[in-house]
C-alpha cells in the first residue's frame, strides 16, 4: 500500500499541496538535445536546476534521453576523461513549499550510473557566511532512491534552503535521471 502511495506522489508533474503533503518536481533540463558543459560554474540546466562541477572543458556532456518526448523530466549526463571530483545538481526549495523546519523534506529520484557510482543527497542552508549541511549517501542503481531530512535543528528557521545531488563520477561515466521530486510532509509531534 505504501509503495503504491509513493508511486502516486512520485509521478506528479507539478507542485501540489494537500492534506498528504506537498510535492514539487523541478524540470531537469531545457529542450535542447545535447550540450557540452563549459568549465564555468554554475551551468543552468533549467529555470530551477543548476549544474556545478570542477571539471575542465569538454569533459561533461548533457543530453535529453530519447525517452524525453514521453518523460520531460529525464536527463542524461556523460563524462569523458573527467579530471574533476564532483558534479552537483542543485535547486532552491520553492517559496510555495511549507517551512522546512516544521516538515520532513524528502528528496526522491530514479537514477542509474554505468559504474554504479556513489552519490549523495544533501540539504543546505545559508547561515550567515557559512553553510549548514546534512548529507545522506547512496549507490546509483536503477531504482527509486529517497532520503528524508529532518531540518528542525537548522540554525535559522527562516533561512534560505536548497537541495542538491552530488555525483562522484569516474573518468568515463554516464548518469541517467528519470525524475527529481522534493516533498514536504508535516513532522509528527509526540
Amino acid at each position: 500500500m505504501i509503495k503504491g502511495f509513493d508511486c502516486l506522489i512520485f509521478n506528479k508533474k507539478r507542485s501540489t499541496y494537500s492534506g498528504c503533503g506537498y510535492c514539487w518536481q523541478p524540470k531537469l533540463s531545457t529542450p535542447s538535445l545535447e550540450t557540452e558543459i563549459s568549465p564555468k560554474s554554475p551551468y543552468l540546466l533549467s529555470e530551477s536546476v543548476s549544474l556545478f562541477h570542477d571539471g575542465a572543458t569538454g569533459e561533461i556532456l548533457v543530453q535529453r534521453p530519447r525517452s524525453a518526448t514521453t518523460d520531460p523530466l529525464a536527463l542524461c549526463i556523460k563524462t569523458h576523461s573527467f579530471s574533476g571530483s564532483f558534479i552537483s545538481l542543485a535547486t532552491d526549495l520553492p517559496p510555495s513549499m511549507p517551512p522546512p523546519v516544521s516538515h520532513n523534506i524528502i528528496i526522491q529520484t530514479q537514477a542509474f550510473s554505468t559504474n554504479q557510482s556513489k552519490a549523495y543527497f544533501r540539504m543546505n542552508q545559508q547561515a550567515g557566511r557559512n553553510v549548514w549541511r546534512t548529507v545522506q549517501s547512496f549507490q546509483l542503481q536503477d531504482q527509486p532512491l529517497s532520503a528524508i531530512f529532518d531540518l528542525s535543528s537548522s540554525p535559522n528557521p527562516k533561512g534560505n534552503f536548497w537541495a542538491d545531488i552530488i555525483l562522484k563520477p569516474e573518468k568515463y561515466d554516464a548518469f541517467w535521471f528519470r525524475c527529481l521530486s522534493l516533498r514536504a510532509h508535516l513532522r509528527p509531534i509526540f
